[in-house]
């Protein structure tokens, strides 16, 4: 089992100096993943429904209060070049947000930068109002462009002459240079919950990155989780590549906390010693990476929660 954590990416206590503290106390501390999520921008008026809270509202001031949030892609390659060895994901890319060769060639250039090191999380988005303000394709065909951009970003990582005719981007006729460090491209983890997310994971991804709080379909307790790895396991025997490697890595978004969706069986929600079970229960089910939420109010506190982790859970899973 290996272990993440989540960046500050935005609120009161993502600037410079602390994203740089607690990027490189992470690293040192043998942390093997660091996340950055993705927004673009924050309306200010948000009326679509949040997938990750109990009663699916989610406020721009609840989120950002002051508009401060990092791109994920720029905040990536800064984040590239003050390490070492940590791995860099976005988690997860809102994939129809970007244009696909602009985005393939920003995370071919990080991935070339930091020696291989990045991880591509992949995901439709459910902000519409965001979609909208950066004229994305439409909203209501987000699947069908995140499974084309998809497609999109491997021809140009793996091909000389990367040529792609779809519904919402064309290319040909071009140079793509400098091509990913990884080899074929790097692992690709698809993010959400639900059973098209699933099947998208199984189709085009190395790997499944679901958020356990999700109000829809909750992954939050040992008996849902199961249930949601047994579907993953079972798409995989259809399409046939269930003995290829396959990663899953879970987030914990609400560690340190209680979940939103208000299970009396969550997963973390008691002392170090039912934490460790519960980890060692998702690695028996397949899980290979577990992402914590050490976002904090106070730096300091971040800090020690991370250091609290390594001290009193990562010695049990060497």
């Amino acid at each position: 089992m290996l272990f993440g954590f989540n960046v500050h990416t935005g609120g009161p206590l993502a600037n410079k100096q602390n994203i740089e503290k607690i990027v490189k106390h992470g690293e040192k501390l043998g942390f093997s993943l660091l996340t950055v999520p993705d927004h673009i921008v924050f309306p200010r008026t948000i009326n679509s429904k949040y997938p990750y809270g109990s009663d699916g509202s989610l406020s721009a001031s609840t989120a950002c209060a002051d508009g401060n949030w990092f791109e994920p892609l720029t905040l990536l390659s800064y984040l590239a070049a003050i390490t070492d060895r940590i791995k860099l994901l976005p988690a997860v890319l809102v994939i129809p947000n970007r244009p696909p060769i602009l985005a393939a060639k920003t995370i071919s250039s990080i991935d070339a930068l930091s020696n291989g090191r990045v991880i591509v999380g992949c995901g439709t988005g459910w902000l519409e109002e965001e979609f909208i303000t950066v004229s994305a394709p439409p909203f209501k065909d987000r699947g069908k462009v995140t499974d084309e951009y998809i497609k999109i970003y491997k021809e140009l990582w793996t091909k000389d002459e990367p040529s792609f005719n779809g519904n919402y981007a064309n290319l040909s006729n071009i140079h793509f240079a400098p091509r990913p460090a990884q080899v074929p491209h790097p692992p690709i983890w698809i993010g959400g919950e639900g059973p098209l997310a699933i099947k998208r994971a199984v189709k085009l991804g190395n790997g499944w990155f679901p958020v356990g709080c999700n109000a829809k379909h909750p992954l939050d307790t040992p008996e849902h989780l199961k249930k949601g790895i047994e579907r993953l396991n079972s798409y995989r025997k259809e399409q046939g590549n269930n003995d290829e490697p396959f990663d899953i890595a879970y987030w914990a978004a609400w560690y340190g906390g209680k979940s939103p969706t208000g299970n009396k069986d969550t997963f973390f929600s008691g002392p170090y010693e039912d934490t460790i079970k519960d980890i060692k229960f998702m690695k028996e089910l397949g899980v290979t990476h577990l992402v914590l939420n050490f976002v904090r109010d106070c730096i300091n506190q971040c800090l020690d929660d991370m250091e609290n982790f390594h001290n009193e859970i990562m010695p049990f899973f060497k």
